[in-house]
């Protein structure tokens, strides 16, 4: 089914699963900046096992791409194609949820390092919700300041 159509008759749901999929993992994330000092919690938050309560999400956004609607495909791998394929909406949310699986893996290895290290990382904590990769930066700085002196 092409994007348009979906967007055209699915724009709230689209907007609300949108919503859904960035808010999921808060709770996630309000646990990981509270509790960082609880020696509990540094058995849950492992990253081979919290950032995989969010994957059913994904799975389900999967299966609605391949089974409800077909996947939209393309024909060559080309700059303009791959756009197409990533611009359909559906693919956009499977990807979207993806991102914040990731953020959370990134958010959970920041709390480890920062629990090892005996640093609070309540700012990379926060921004890894959103943006992972100046998490990490931030996060690789202060160790490495903290690692020198």
């Amino acid at each position: 089914m092409p994007g348009w159509i979906i967007e055209l008759f699915g724009s709230a749901q689209l907007e609300r699963a949108f919503w859904w999929i960035t808010l999921i993992p808060l709770p996630l994330w309000i646990a990981l900046i509270l509790f960082q000092k609880q020696a509990w919690f540094a058995y849950i938050a492992h990253p081979l096992t919290l950032p995989l309560l969010p994957i059913p999400l994904w799975g389900y956004i999967i299966y609605q791409i391949i089974t409800v609607f077909g996947s939209p495909g393309f024909q060559e791998v080309t700059f303009s194609d791959t756009r197409d394929f990533l611009g359909h909406p559906l693919i956009f949310l499977a990807l979207w949820t993806q991102l914040q699986i990731v953020n959370l893996f990134v958010g959970v290895t920041i709390y480890q390092h920062g629990r090892q290290a005996k640093i609070n990382v309540t700012v990379e904590l926060i921004l890894a919700w959103i943006l992972a990769p100046i998490a990490i930066l931030i996060c690789a700085f202060r160790f490495g300041l903290k690692k020198w002196f």
